[in-house]
């Protein structure tokens, strides 16, 4: 859990589906009931919404890792939210992929979170 209140798990497998990894930089990419972007591109959310490309095929073990990630949150955090790192063994890190299930609310959360850390920057000068 971090500051976002974000419960992240990383998933670094051969078993994460190649399908996850089409969503194009500076974009969301919808898979059912998640929104999938390049973990690289969290900073753009600071300066406006990216774009949705089409949808992405579904899958099960991704949906697997989600739930299973979020019942952990709901006992830790109830006003968190869950989010999932997916990558590849000997996949470059920019390439990974973030999977959010509410990603207006990571958009919200990071804006605010920034404006409270400029906010804070400020009253230390």
């Amino acid at each position: 859990m971090n500051e976002l209140g974000l419960a992240v798990d990383v998933k670094s497998r051969l078993e994460v589906p190649k399908s996850v990894f089409e969503v194009e930089p500076g974009c969301v990419m919808r898979m059912q009931d998640y929104y999938l972007m390049h973990l690289a591109d969290l900073d753009l959310l600071l300066e406006y919404d990216l774009p949705f490309q089409t949808n992405s095929k579904y899958s099960r073990i991704v949906r697997r890792w989600f739930v299973h990630t979020d019942r952990w949150r709901c006992t830790k955090r109830v006003n968190g939210f869950t989010a999932l790192v997916l990558h590849r063994p000997r996949m470059k890190y920019d390439d990974a992929v973030l999977v959010v299930q509410r990603y207006k609310k990571l958009h919200t959360r990071i804006k605010r979170y920034a404006e409270k850390d400029v906010g804070a920057g400020q009253h230390d000068q």
